[in-house]
């Protein structure tokens, strides 16, 4: 995982001497530990490969040597990409080779390998995807096609991913014991292989597959700090009266999203990635950069944070996943559509090209109401300007935009449009589902944290939204303990809230957020919330809830 942030990061800047480092160490590390038949893991015995127990239904050896075969291959074919490195693609190939040998000389199939009931082995499907995509080798396409027809077999064996999606249930009611099998980030990682598995076959019911899946996670799963699943697994987690979700799963949730967009143009998968981005992601990278947390809460005194992994001081698996997830985002900011107009996606300040055309952003979104765009483009032509559904209206030179795009032409040479929002504090209640379980071990994890002991919820609260923004109180503003845990919700009650800035101590932009309804009135410091708790401390206290 680490190496494929250092692969994206080398070609997103250009970095020559980063992609030679990356070259010279891959190449070094394939002489010293790839075995002769191509085989290269953490584990010992290339046959100890995980699944079912046998004679014991429902139980599952735990075990990770295919998913740890899939990342390292993964890795080695971008770097081999990026660093134009052919003898990294044969060992990825290699790779692959011996676990398709392997898997046949034992009659083992991958859904019955791994654990989570194969959702971490089947995951292989993106990276083999991209490795028939760089060799044209048939028996890797072959192979995919197998992995596509294990989530559609008789009986409806778990997971079952395509066959599911086209059921009425959302995803935690599926099987029995979804905090057993419904793994979040492995299982929206095999939706990632989904989508590109729907472009090379040409087959639009798995594409629309996996926008039925995210439907189902959207109104099942959907958390309040923006990403989906219960410290990740599947499991209603939009039920539960505390939010905690894991950088990994964000990660992916934007992967996802941002692959659906690419796939069908929807605004929507844009909206959903922007607000897992600004809220749930940098909420879970500490503000000096150097870590971040394992798991991200509504409220508390701190982020779960992330533990050193394998005796590694500088290893964590959702911390090796966030560079990725910067160039995820970075990447997504301005695309070209299927028609060739240039579509502008995303608004925080950048600077890139998109073919010919050159784009500067500039505005301070997503904090700031006016955005600057600028386009250079050699022979003009056409843009679309996202209208976010965040906001109460968007115009673009005066002029106001009714649907998700706003069309504009480029004129050759320099093309400027000037952006205006519209927005407001916006109380969104709890759903009414929200009395499910409060999961309170699981989100207070005191042994980690023994003084967030009593701090989990157990009743539904509102939450305040101010443009793509979640807000939270934080102990930075000077906002009390019952202020910001110890209050009588707002939730369902009819208020409304008027939001007037005020200097930011301690966070990025920070107001002061006025309830009232009728004579009732109160007042209370708020803040963005990814900069409430961005850092480890156990003296801390922030909120979402109000």
């Amino acid at each position: 995982k680490t190496m494929l942030s250092a692969a994206v990061i080398a070609e997103h800047y250009g970095d020559a001497g980063l992609k030679a480092w990356l070259r010279e160490k891959a190449v070094a590390f394939v002489k010293e530990f790839q075995r002769p038949d191509g085989y290269l893991s953490t584990y010992r015995d290339p046959y100890f490969v995980g699944g079912p127990v046998p004679g014991k239904p429902g139980q599952e050896i735990f075990c990770w040597n295919l998913w740890g075969r899939k990342y390292t291959m993964w890795a080695l074919l971008e770097i081999a990409r990026v660093a134009d490195a052919p003898e990294l693609l044969a060992a990825a190939a290699k790779v692959m080779d011996q676990e398709m040998a392997q898997l046949k000389e034992k009659g083992v199939r991958l859904e019955n390998t791994g654990y989570f009931v194969g959702l971490p082995s089947m995951s292989v499907l993106k990276p083999l995807l991209l490795l028939y995509r760089a060799t044209g080798r048939q028996a890797y396409l072959d192979f995919a096609d197998s992995i596509v027809a294990a989530w559609e077999r008789e009986g409806n064996p778990a997971p079952n991913l395509v066959a599911n999606a086209f059921g009425d249930k959302l995803v935690h009611e599926w099987y029995a014991n979804p905090k057993w099998w419904a793994k979040a980030y492995e299982m929206m990682s095999c939706l990632e292989g989904l989508v590109a598995y729907s472009q090379v076959r040409s087959q639009p019911r798995i594409l629309e597959a996996v926008e039925r899946i995210v439907a189902k996670l959207e109104a099942g799963e959907l958390n309040a700090v923006g990403c989906v699943g219960f410290f990740d697994h599947f499991t209603h987690a939009k039920a539960c009266p505390n939010a905690t979700t894991e950088p990994c799963d964000v990660t992916h949730w934007i992967r996802v999203n941002r692959e659906l967009f690419l796939a069908t143009g929807k605004a929507h998968y844009l909206d959903t990635l922007e607000f897992a981005f600004y809220n749930a992601f940098l909420a879970g990278v500490y503000r000096d950069g150097k870590w971040g947390a394992h798991s991200v809460r509504s409220h508390g005194t701190r982020h779960r944070t992330a533990p050193h992994q394998v005796g590694m001081k500088y290893h964590q698996c959702c911390i090796d996943n966030m560079p990725r997830t910067f160039v995820d985002f970075a990447d997504t900011v301005v695309t070209r559509a299927a028609d060739g107009a240039l579509s502008v996606n995303l608004y925080s300040d950048a600077k890139g090209t998109c073919g010919d055309d050159k784009v500067e952003i500039a505005g301070g979104y997503p904090f700031a109401d006016a955005v600057t765009v600028k386009v250079v483009s050699a022979k003009g032509g056409r843009a679309r300007l996202r209208n976010p559904k965040w906001f109460e209206g968007m115009s673009v030179d005066g002029r106001g935009v009714g649907g998700d795009w706003a069309e504009v032409t480029l004129k050759p040479g320099e093309s400027v449009f000037r952006l205006a929002f519209v927005r407001r504090a916006k109380i969104v209640d709890a759903p009414a589902c929200v009395t499910a379980e409060a999961r309170a071990d699981q989100f207070e994890t005191v042994y980690e944290n023994p003084e967030m002991k009593g701090l989990a919820r157990t009743a539904p609260a509102a939450r305040l939204l101010y443009g793509p923004l979640l807000l939270a109180k934080a102990k930075a503003l000077g906002d009390t303990r019952e202020q910001i845990l110890g209050f009588k919700t707002v939730n369902g009650r009819g208020f409304a809230c008027r939001l007037t800035p005020i200097e930011a101590k301690g966070v990025v932009e920070a107001w002061t957020a006025e309830f009232t309804k009728g004579t009732e009135k109160f007042e209370v410091g708020v803040c963005d919330f990814a900069s409430a708790a961005d850092a480890d401390d156990p003296d801390n206290l922030f909120s979402i809830w109000f």
